[in-house]
């Protein structure tokens, strides 16, 4: 199961089980966490995502965050020392960061050629749902 605060994504894959949760769950810790194999942050809760409280949380958990069309670089999630206002936004071609406290890993994925449209989001989902599911 995949936790997702914001908007549940639209995805091609059928055996893929999506709950909303907030971020007032995030701060109940590995007890809550446990549950997830994953959780999706998606943009429009980016800001939020960003406040110094969840850094931590991001590191300590043991399963992956993912951070979806996100205009900052990794750093802003999980260095609580950075502030999402005053970091400059960025081109950094990713559709998506990801960040697995459990084991330190970092990585993005982009978009075919670039080009937001429903069947390239879709294939960034699959990639990303293939990450998860061979543990990073």
């Amino acid at each position: 199961m995949i936790g997702v605060i914001g908007e549940v994504p639209m995805v091609r894959e059928s055996n893929v089980t999506f709950k909303q949760i907030t971020f007032d769950d995030l701060e109940k810790g590995d007890s809550f966490l446990s549950a997830y194999d994953a959780v999706f942050i998606m943009k429009e809760e980016l800001p939020v995502a960003a406040s110094p409280q969840y850094a931590k949380i991001y590191k300590l958990a043991g399963i992956p965050f993912f951070f979806f069309e996100s205009s900052k670089i990794l750093p802003t999630y999980i260095d609580a020392s950075i502030s999402y206002q005053d970091f400059p936004d960025t081109l950094s071609g990713f559709f998506v960061l990801g960040y697995d406290g459990g084991t330190g890993h970092q990585f993005g994925t982009g978009l075919y050629n670039d080009t937001n449209n429903e069947t390239n989001v879709k294939s960034a989902y699959s990639d990303i749902f293939g990450q998860i599911e061979t543990g990073l």
